[in-house]
């Protein structure tokens, strides 16, 4: 129970757990190896202190309810010897942080990363391993052998949804300019990304909008630089870069959310100023006025957002940003689309028209019991 606790208080992978709590007990004098201790405790235990069950394919296991965390808790950390010989057996990245304080586990950290230790120590998965060693191993400026393949790894392969795990901030800027820092860019032979444009070209498409200009002009400063101007004709490189910067306005505009449009625009404001109440009593909207305004609102907030962010850029040619903002699908916004996220996040039920307001109620409440099955598909998934 404790080796569980030791890694996690919601759940673990069975043979994680179970390669943890054989290195716990390895160091145990006189124990009879000829019984499977894993499976005996485990018999014993599941069903009361324990549950196991299958996720998406996998054996998993947790405690049976929240109360045995809250006593693990206290005897882990009251017994001071089993803690130390818990630390003492440490096998999985995620003990650190369990058997030592904040300030302790940094210092431990430090210490494994410098003697390479920790590329020793197991992690959830092969991209969880990447993204961590990537992280802490370029923060802290260390220059290992062992780290190259997992940062070559973390620039090829980078995956948002393992970063959102472990930080609140997309990291991959961060991390990109830190290797272009003199000596990291030598050791780690991050030239190679300058050198070859399809790779240059998957990392700056991963990069979040805000954090383009700063990265962008760095790599322009290096590439101006004496030691690298091997690697191309910097007139290509500049067609390359606003080649780049084009694809990931549009690929930005593509991904924008009528909801996030809505929250930037005055479309509930032009939709109430187009209906109108006909003699029946009944709501009229005029739609190709108010898809024309949403129009012009659209293009006006990707005009601002976008030369909000890239204006830095000094060589970036806005006559191509507009050309591509003017081509982009998401101008062309559909009246019911607006008006359905509209009634979405609102109580005016005068926005619809009777026909409007019988389809939509039904497409909603059929959306409403998926989102509640998804629900309890997520607890079983847990």
């Amino acid at each position: 129970m404790l080796v569980l606790y030791s890694l996690t208080d919601t759940v673990v992978d069975y043979q994680v757990l179970k390669r943890c709590f054989e290195m716990r007990i390895s160091g145990i004098h006189n124990l009879d190896t000829s019984i499977n201790q894993f499976e005996l405790v485990l018999s014993r235990l599941n069903g009361s202190m324990i549950t196991i069950f299958d996720s998406k394919g996998n054996k998993v296991i947790g405690v049976s309810n929240p109360s045995v965390n809250d006593y693990l808790r206290k005897i882990f950390y009251d017994n001071q010897v089993e803690l130390e010989r818990m630390k003492e057996s440490i096998l999985h990245f995620e003990q650190i942080f369990r058997c030592y304080d904040q300030e302790d586990a940094n210092r431990i950290l430090k210490k494994m990363l410098l003697n390479e230790k920790i590329l020793e120590l197991e992690f959830d998965s092969f991209a969880v391993k990447t993204y961590i060693l990537s992280v802490i191993a370029t923060k802290n400026r260390v220059m290992k052998p062992g780290y190259q393949v997992y940062i070559d790894n973390f620039l090829t392969s980078y995956e948002s949804k393992i970063a959102h795990l472990y930080s609140k901030q997309d990291m991959l800027s961060d991390i990109f300019m830190t290797l272009l820092e003199e000596e990291l860019y030598q050791y780690y032979n991050i030239s190679k990304y300058l050198s070859n444009r399809d790779k240059l070209k998957q990392i700056i498409n991963k990069i979040e909008l805000e954090d383009l200009s700063t990265i962008v002009n760095r790599l322009w400063k290096k590439l101006h630089e004496k030691r690298v101007m091997h690697l191309g004709n910097i007139k290509d490189y500049l067609a390359f870069f606003n080649e780049t910067i084009l694809e990931k306005i549009s690929d930005w505009m593509m991904n924008l959310s009528i909801a996030e449009i809505l929250d930037n625009t005055d479309m509930e404001d032009v939709v109430n100023d187009n209906k109108e109440i006909n003699s029946d009593g009944e709501v009229e909207y005029n739609e190709y006025e108010i898809e024309e305004e949403a129009k012009d609102q659209i293009k006006q907030y990707c005009i601002d957002e976008i030369t909000n962010h890239l204006k830095p850029i000094k060589f970036i040619n806005w006559e191509q940003v507009e050309d591509t903002i003017e081509k982009s699908d998401i101008l062309d916004i559909d009246f019911d689309d607006i008006v359905v996220e509209i009634y979405d996040n609102s109580d005016d039920e005068e926005l619809y028209t009777p026909e409007l307001l019988k389809e939509d109620r039904a497409r909603l409440e059929a959306q409403e019991s998926l989102n509640y099955q998804d629900e309890i598909d997520s607890i079983f998934d847990r």
